[in-house]
């Protein structure tokens, strides 16, 4: 019809008659779907890259999410275990504080040493908080020997043995854990009996440390106890190592025993702000 037209108005000029015939028909049919298949191939084309413009806007912003969830969890984590550990410090004050009182009025010199070594283990506990994620293990080692020093002031039978090899004095390990297993086995330990003397004892092969604490409980120990130090302890070592970590205790012939398994233990690199001293 188009050609029709610009005939009529002598745009176009034909020799020979210009009929509506078959061949008219057939041509411009074919010129019909021609300009059709374009553009539909073009509206195509133009809605597959505003669709795949989309997609990956969509794309981008799951994975702005996910790692914005991330952040989240790991800063819930990380308000969690602080408030695990703020639970834990108190323990180590509130016991030495107690005994402090008792002894200053028969021996100021025993009291004198016993605010010292108090002083070392609180500062410690304090500065825990800026020391990063993980600390040296030998650090905490010499705050619990620093421990035992202070209640052999208060009983010269509380004597507890570690033993470590030297190569695990450097594996990084988050703090107050060691210092609280130690605080556990002195305020529920018997060490009336030489013979059966309490021990800490490390062991670390295949990147796994272990550590086992063994003592006599005492007599006098609380059966209804919410053992909160060791519950605490336990949640915090899942947060920073997974699942793959076990800490199970139990009893035969009264003695306790505690067994501490924390595997690919290496992987667990030190902060920035990581205190080694």
């Amino acid at each position: 019809m188009a050609n029709l037209l610009l005939i009529y108005i002598n745009v176009i000029m034909v020799k020979r008659p210009y009929l509506l015939d078959r061949q008219f028909i057939l041509k411009n049919l074919y010129r019909g779907i021609y300009f059709m298949f374009f553009s539909t191939g073009y509206f195509v084309f133009k809605r597959t890259q505003v669709e795949k413009r989309e997609k990956e806007q969509l794309k981008e912003l799951h994975l702005q999410n996910i790692i914005k969830q991330q952040k989240t969890e790991q800063e819930l984590v990380k308000s969690h275990n602080s408030l695990l550990k703020a639970q834990i410090n108190p323990h180590f004050l509130f016991n030495t504080l107690d005994f402090i009182y008792h002894t200053m009025t028969n021996n100021v010199q025993i009291a004198s040493d016993a605010v010292i070594h108090l002083s070392r283990i609180m500062r410690f506990a304090i500065d825990s908080d800026h020391m990063g994620e993980v600390i040296c293990l030998g650090t905490e080692i010499k705050h619990v020997e620093t421990l035992f020093s202070l209640y052999q002031l208060r009983n010269i039978k509380t004597e507890i043995r570690l033993n470590y090899p030297p190569e695990i004095l450097s594996l990084p390990f988050i703090p107050l854990v060691l210092l609280t297993l130690a605080e556990n086995m002195i305020k529920h330990g018997e060490f009336s009996n030489p013979q059966q003397q309490a021990v800490i004892d490390f062991l670390y092969e295949n990147d796994t440390l272990t550590i086992t604490t063994r003592n006599v409980q005492s007599k006098n120990i609380n059966i209804h106890s919410s053992k909160l130090g060791l519950n605490n302890v336990r949640k915090r070592l899942k947060y920073k190592y997974g699942k793959q970590v076990s800490l199970n205790y139990s009893i035969l012939n009264e003695v306790f025993t505690l067994i501490l398994n924390v595997p690919g233990i290496r992987g667990h690199h030190f902060s920035d702000d990581t205190d080694s001293r």
